[in-house]
């Protein structure tokens, strides 16, 4: 909680959130959403030990909620792999091994590669991958393994994925998968609230809008001065009116426009996740 009301950053230019925190905060935005799985992408790299057994153990409570998290992994620690459920080992991106932490210790050991006592399970299988020969023989016991040895949740799954023949219950997948978690309302108000602090966060983009507007409100005011009550005063009033709509429309719009690209990342990322609707994205921004 103490992260709250912080703004990101940028590593090495803008003060903001840690590392640990910013890979936190990753996690978050793409829990708003409610995955039913959630997939990650080294989710420790560039992290200390302490720090990433943190992030795996945070992994690990969301994975008891009822959902399922894969993620993918560099030479993780032993106290990190204490966490897995399952444990995928891939090599020259094949897989060399698939199932639980406890038993791959007995089935690198009955493919004749037993673990050295001064070695933890996690390290000798990094070393073990990490050459090239020992990695092509390691492929080849798996695959021998997958098709002569004992049958497991873990072995049929693979052998599952390997067929390319779609199963009758995935043709109709797309009529149970909603595409947005929340209501139009729901979506309209939070984009706007967002967008709205983005804006009081921002003194320089407050204060150039304040001396605009006053600009504005001078000129037209000095150009329309003295309006008479004619016909002429009439069609004076209504040019006035016609103004100072089109600049309260037209001023925002341009102004979105030209900061898009700042967003443009975030705003593909929330849309690749089904957080909202274009339309809404656009027009909440639109009205903040």
């Amino acid at each position: 909680m103490h992260c709250r009301n912080t703004t990101v950053g940028i590593p090495g230019l803008v003060a903001g959130l840690s590392g640990g925190e910013r890979k936190r905060c990753s996690i978050g935005v793409e829990l708003i959403c409610d995955p039913k799985v959630l997939l990650l992408d080294e989710p420790t790299s560039g992290l200390d030990s302490v720090t990433s057994a943190k992030i795996v153990n945070l992994l690990q409570e969301l994975s008891r909620m009822g959902r399922t998290v894969i993620y993918t992994i560099h030479q993780p620690t032993a106290e990190v792999l204490t966490y897995f459920d399952d444990l995928m080992l891939l090599a020259q991106g094949k897989c060399v091994y698939h199932g639980t932490m406890a038993n791959s210790i007995d089935y690198f050991s009955s493919i004749g590669f037993e673990c050295p006592a001064k070695y933890t399970p996690s390290d000798y299988y990094m070393t073990l991958m990490q050459d090239s020969v020992t990695s092509q023989i390691l492929i080849k016991r798996w695959e021998k393994y997958l098709k002569h040895g004992t049958r497991t949740p873990h072995t049929v799954a693979i052998r599952l994925a390997s067929s390319h023949t779609e199963s009758a219950s995935a043709k109709y997948l797309d009529e149970y998968i909603t595409k947005f978690g929340s209501s139009p309302l729901i979506q309209f108000v939070e984009i706007t609230r967002r967008r709205a602090v983005e804006i009081t966060r921002d003194r320089l983009y407050v204060f150039a809008s304040a001396m605009q507007a006053l600009f504005f409100a001078i000129v037209v005011g000095l150009i329309f001065i003295n309006l008479q009550d004619n016909v002429d005063g009439m069609t004076d009033r209504s040019a006035v009116l016609f103004m100072i709509a089109m600049n309260r429309c037209m001023s925002p719009a341009f102004l979105m426009l030209s900061v898009f690209h700042q967003s443009r990342s975030v705003y593909i990322r929330e849309q690749q996740a089904g957080a909202y609707a274009p339309v809404l994205y656009h027009l909440g921004r639109l009205i903040a």
